[in-house]
């Protein structure tokens, strides 16, 4: 479930293969996942250090075994993308003698991986290390002198250098001597590095070797005797940084958001909202198709309409909140409070109409609330956009009807909306006034913001009683709903959930709210006995979901 919430958010998509076990059914799944989604993939080969200090595997032999898992993971996305060229046509109507997608065709390019291309990365998330070609090529064009694009063109291929005549030749099985570059210039430094410390044990050898051959001088504090472990990673981290090696492919390869959205677009808006004219006399046909443009476009203008799809509903710590929007919260609490005593009041016909509600206690620090996690592809989002949740189900023709035939405004108020309209679509009046948290999210933290354009992920806090799992915002009802987050599976697993102790069924309920919130997947209900019930997709999941209760939301 969350690599689908994330597919929809981003427009790259690193595909990590286990360099041990290869192409497997969860390569199939995301490989396809990110085709769908129009995705721009990198490939990452992980656990490189178990072929060293688990399979024992010689540089050469490591080179065979990871060419012929790339060429696995090709043969798997070029399955894949001629599938969906041959849907595409069917769907068209376009009939052809030959099928299959042509050679020539830029997807077929774009789900082609070769380290020569960049957009392959070879490393172990465990030591922290990670390198692509293009580290190797430069460090050998310095110390040899060899022509960076010779070097890039053979060095993950079946060809050996002569460091003495530094000539490439070609390479004869039949001559067990020579080795392939990438296995003599590449993976030898790292079997070196693996094989002295790891095997040999070998602490001062290997210290000395990174500082000779290596160029890398670790501090004493790096040197640990009883734990070579230590040592190996400081090594490695120094010298192949995975971070730095990520980022770089990730700033290679990837798109903007401005050239991403030209080509996703088709992915994020259904079908009949994209053959729109825009020289229709239709006044919103005219509007939708400038909304379609506007996504297409990224467009960033003042003018240009808000549209924000919220993927996931995320908790964090009050904490990490502005104390403006500590106090917004609050605030809102007490209002929740106040109507609900008032509408329980109104059903008990109560009299007493000068009853004082006491307000809710004050949010504690390490108390967790929602925080409405989307990615803005059009317009910019700011603290006081009047904003409409958009439900899956509205109908954009329907109201532009509506308001041409009516002369009406294109805001209502909740208690305002047409008939038509009704249950498809939400004005969120609490927000109108300065009362929009907004938050971009920077790796594990998150920064207040006051404006954040299009093309960024964001974090919008307020929401939390205005949607469920997954909506669309925007600043106008014309706004049709993008596409809905399809998921691998649907959940099957359904089991019974209660407390261990009776006192804490309310705690209980609370929490499955929450978890109902956060996970959207998880499907929670009451059976005919009235029993709460949880359905997850597997086992492995109903671990998380109970973990997940025990630990956040249930505690």
């Amino acid at each position: 479930s969350d690599v689908s919430t994330a597919a929809r958010l981003c427009d790259g998509a690193l595909i990590v293969v286990d360099a041990l076990e290869g192409v497997c059914t969860q390569t199939h799944a995301v490989i396809y996942k990110a085709l769908k989604e129009r995705m721009r993939p990198c490939l990452v080969l992980n656990k490189i250090d178990r072929l060293v200090s688990e399979l024992r595997l010689t540089p050469a032999e490591a080179f065979h075994h990871l060419r012929r898992i790339i060429e696995n993971v090709n043969a798997l996305a070029f399955t894949l993308v001629n599938s969906e060229y041959i849907k595409a046509n069917e769907l068209k109507g376009v009939t052809m003698e030959d099928a299959s997608i042509p050679d020539d065709d830029p997807m077929v390019a774009e789900w082609t991986f070769a380290p020569e291309k960049g957009n392959v990365q070879f490393a172990s998330a465990f030591d922290g290390w990670g390198f692509g070609l293009m580290k190797f090529i430069n460090t050998w064009h310095k110390k040899l002198g060899l022509n960076k694009g010779v070097l890039r063109k053979y060095l993950f291929d079946d060809y050996s250098l002569n460091l003495e005549t530094k000539k490439i030749t070609k390479i004869d099985h039949a001559d067990a001597q020579k080795q392939p570059m990438f296995a003599t210039l590449v993976l030898e430094p790292i079997w070196k590095v693996y094989e002295t410390l790891m095997v040999e044990r070998d602490l001062l050898g290997t210290v000395e070797y990174a500082k000779s051959e290596l160029g890398i001088h670790l501090e004493k504090r790096e040197i640990n005797a009883r734990d070579p472990r230590s040592t190996l990673q400081s090594i490695m981290r120094r010298w192949l940084h995975l971070a730095d090696s990520i980022l770089r492919m990730v700033i290679r390869n990837m798109p903007n958001p401005v050239e991403a959205q030209r080509l996703r677009v088709q992915t994020l808006m259904e079908s009949h909202y994209l053959s729109l004219d825009e020289d229709s006399e239709s006044i919103g046909e005219q509007k939708l198709e400038k909304i379609k443009k506007a996504i297409e476009s990224c467009d960033t203008s003042p003018e240009a309409p808000l549209v924000v799809f919220v993927s996931k509903m995320m908790p964090v710590r009050v904490a990490e909140l502005s104390k403006r929007d500590v106090e917004m919260l609050q605030t809102m609490r007490t209002t929740r409070a106040a109507e609900a005593a008032a509408a329980a009041a109104a059903a008990e016909e109560s009299s007493d109409e000068t009853a004082v509600v006491p307000p809710p206690p004050p949010l504690a620090p390490d108390q967790e609330v929602f925080l409405a996690l989307g990615r803005i592809f059009s317009g910019t989002l700011k603290r006081d956009s009047p904003v409409h949740i958009v439900g899956h189900k509205h109908d954009p023709f329907a109201f532009a009807a509506l308001s041409q035939d009516n002369n009406r405004p294109d805001v209502y108020t909740n208690e305002a909306i047409p008939t038509a309209l009704q249950g498809s679509i939400t004005l969120v009046p609490d927000l109108h006034t300065d009362k929009l948290g907004c938050y971009l999210l920077l790796g594990p933290s998150i920064a207040a913001a006051d404006t954040v354009p299009a093309g960024n992920i964001v974090g919008i806090v307020g929401l939390e009683d205005y949607i469920l799992k997954t909506a669309t915002i925007s600043d106008t009802w014309l706004c049709p709903p993008l596409k809905a987050i399809t998921f691998q599976s649907k959940p099957m697993l359904k089991v019974a959930v209660e407390p261990e102790n009776p006192m804490h069924l309310r705690a209980l309920e609370m929490g499955l709210q929450a978890l109902n919130q956060f996970d959207p997947v998880v499907e929670i209900g009451v059976d005919s006995s009235g029993q709460r019930t949880m359905t997850c997709l597997g086992e492995l999941h109903l671990d998380q979901c109970v973990k997940t209760l025990v630990d956040k939301f249930a505690k």
